[in-house]
């Protein structure tokens, strides 16, 4: 399909005074958009004139009607005939061939390039930073709109594939290649949201699993790494919640359950620790950084002390850590009693993930380069910076969406979450039906080895619990 464009001289206007080379460039931004807007009109009204010619017969043109849209090289009117078949109603051919609906003002190259930019920005920097770059105008309160409808989306897909694992029971099928190794590290961040009137604290958990490191740099300073196959998941999620969503997506994306060596990492929350107790293959590794930063908190400027408990942790030495922390506590009251003890729970209560930075040491060497702790890093990225600028404050369902967004645009698959919202009344299938319908072998007695995603997902649903003792109670 070729399209001919006649476009008219146009004049290029710069300014008088103060003419830079940064004038210049938006001046020149300026003429090329318009060119731009009017390449779109042209091919725009081509392509509604060649559907006339072959147009069905039974349909019959009622008139012109113009249509604005926003695109990425600007805001575009043109015009283009509205038809009418046999029973009466209304058809625009250029909008079906489009897939443009009846209301909608964007294109979907513009709505992507909204989104990219409230993952990064408040939303109103981002609606001035969308009229500079495209001269098409937005409000920030339509590209919250879009934030809710897309990070809407996102979530009831996902949702969808957890229920379809462990509610209905579908088996997820496996990806086409599993890794070797897997590090699946979890933390959350505060949030200052709004509910009912008040203002409180809610917690924005947040999960990532990547295969390793590799220098960041292919030149220069070697000492610089970053993760490699990373992918991040989170929200305004419980514990439970974000612990279902890690442990189904992980098998459809990386056969989570089938990696031979994985590793985990977190502060010593419940919902963290749980994720590694899940798989029996697991080790779990006690971030390190949160282990230090409580020491410190706990013995201040008593530097001795905190030497002396860091290399009992390092070592791995139980009994020494249970003297020392007994040692220090004994004679103390108060505050300083009561923030020796909270310490000695703390260590105690993650002994397991102490015990793993041997593990993982042993494990790995030299490749994890003395630990993991990746999340920390990662919570400030994917998080912090943008959902605690100052003054900042959300509404829990806003804080959620604007988390799948922008989760789905650092994870690279903002376009597969767009591609979402073209598919309604369809039900996410796991995996294809021909593949979970079995037929029943004759007679009333049969045996048959099958899997069971409760068996593998490990969760604590009571269900889930129940399946496993009968497992148990079944085997030889």
């Amino acid at each position: 399909m070729e399209i001919q464009v006649a476009l008219e001289s146009r004049t290029l206007t710069l300014p008088d005074e103060a003419l830079n080379c940064n004038t210049l460039e938006e001046s020149i931004l300026r003429l090329a958009l318009e060119i731009g807007c009017e390449v779109m009109k042209q091919t725009l009204e081509q392509l509604d004139g060649q559907l006339l010619e072959h147009r069905a017969k039974s349909l019959g043109v009622v008139n012109l009607r113009e249509r604005t849209l926003n695109t990425r090289v600007g805001s575009v009117r043109f015009r283009r005939r509205c038809y009418q078949d046999e029973q009466g109603e209304y058809h625009f051919l250029l909008d079906e061939l489009l897939g443009l609906e009846k209301h909608q003002r964007y294109s979907g190259g513009f709505l992507r390039q909204g989104l990219c930019q409230v993952s990064q920005r408040s939303y109103r920097q981002s609606a001035e930073e969308l009229d500079q770059q495209t001269s098409a105008t937005v409000s920030h309160e339509t590209l919250r709109q879009w934030v809710k409808v897309v990070g809407g989306k996102a979530d009831e897909v996902l949702s969808a594939q957890v229920d379809a694992v462990l509610e209905r029971g579908e088996v997820p099928g496996l990806p086409g290649k599993i890794p070797e190794r897997l590090f699946v590290e979890s933390d959350g961040t505060n949030l200052s949201v709004r509910s009912e009137g008040k203002v409180h604290k809610a917690e924005m958990k947040l999960g990532i699993w990547y295969t390793g490191w590799e220098p960041r740099y292919g030149m220069g300073k070697q000492d610089t790494f970053q993760l490699t196959d990373k992918f991040a998941i989170g929200g305004m999620y419980s514990g439970d919640e974000i612990r279902e969503r890690l442990a189904v997506l992980g098998e459809l994306r990386v056969g989570l359950s089938h990696v031979p060596e994985l590793f985990f990492g977190g502060d010593g929350a419940a919902w963290c620790t749980s994720l590694a107790q899940d798989y029996p293959q697991g080790v779990f590794h006690l971030c390190q950084f949160h282990v230090n930063r409580a020491i410190r908190r706990t013995f201040g400027s008593d530097h001795q002390a905190c030497r002396e408990l860091s290399n009992l942790l390092y070592r791995a030495d139980l009994a020494g850590t249970q003297t020392f922390m007994a040692s220090k506590i004994y004679g103390t009251n108060g505050t300083v009693r009561e923030k020796r003890q909270k310490l000695q729970g703390y260590l105690l209560n993650n002994w397991d993930g102490i015990v793993g930075w041997q593990r993982v040491n042993a494990a790995l060497g030299s490749v994890s380069h003395g630990h993991l702790g990746a999340m920390e890093g990662n919570v400030d990225k994917l998080g912090v910076r943008r959902f605690t600028d100052r003054g900042a404050c959300w509404s829990v369902d806003g804080a959620h969406a604007l988390a799948q967004v922008r989760l789905a645009w650092q994870n690279g698959e903002l376009n597969r979450t767009l591609s979402w919202l073209t598919i309604k009344g369809r039900r996410v299938v796991v995996e294809a039906p021909e593949h979970r319908a079995a037929s029943r072998p004759a007679g009333h007695h049969f045996w048959r080895q099958v899997r069971i995603p409760a068996l593998h997902i490990a969760l604590s649903k009571p269900w889930q619990m129940a399946l496993k003792n009968i497992r148990k109670e079944r085997m030889p």
